[in-house]
């Protein structure tokens, strides 16, 4: 004998469908009250295009600033960052070479300047220059020992020279001061070059 569907009354129906309605509802709230608070919807940042089209609009700025003052630092180090970003983001070496220069520039005004001197290690780093990398971010970090940025660049000269067990203090340090996604990748690099697989996958 064929199974009949028994076809439910349309009161019955509505009810079943407003109470399921509300049991979500109420799971939902129950959520958010244990949580203590609705996180908010991410928002999608500018993208690769917009950013440079931000950057570039922001060196030609400083780049008239500077003209017209060339002992501005503030304008010399927001161009340095800028072009240093730009480099890493299009391959042009020229950025490479301007960042170095206006380094440089700041540091001919302020020879002990944190962030001339951890830009100029962060360039020479880019190019190579992995001895005279080492050398500017040793001389910053008695300027500012309570940032992480210099003790990472010091890290970073290190690696390149072989010099695991000092890079590996100078990482900790920075992840002393900034504990982030820059210092912990930068551990984890590390201990994957010395075959230490398992803390390499554990930052």
């Amino acid at each position: 004998m064929p199974m009949r569907l028994v076809r439910m009354p349309r009161g019955a129906l509505t009810f079943l469908l407003a109470a399921f309605v509300a049991a979500v509802f109420s799971l939902a709230a129950a959520f958010v009250a244990f949580s203590g608070h609705a996180e908010p919807v991410a928002r999608a940042g500018p993208d690769a295009a917009t950013q440079l089209q931000l950057r570039n609009a922001r060196i030609q700025f400083f780049e008239d600033r500077v003209s017209k003052d060339p002992i501005e630092t503030t304008g010399l180090t927001s161009l340095a960052t800028d072009y240093l970003q730009r480099a890493r983001e299009t391959g042009d070496p020229g950025d490479y070479q301007r960042a170095a220069t206006a380094a440089d520039q700041i540091l001919e005004i302020l020879p002990n300047d944190y962030s001339g001197l951890v830009l100029s290690a962060q360039v020479n780093l880019a190019q190579h220059n992995f001895a005279r990398t080492l050398e500017l971010a040793t001389r910053a970090i008695p300027v500012r020992p309570d940032i992480g940025a210099a003790y990472g660049a010091r890290g970073d000269a290190e690696v390149q020279l072989g010099q695991y067990d000092a890079a590996a203090k100078d990482f900790q340090d920075m992840l002393t001061r900034q504990p982030d996604l820059a210092a912990l990748s930068r551990l984890a690099n590390l201990s994957y070059l010395e075959g230490d697989l398992l803390n390499a996958n554990s930052f």
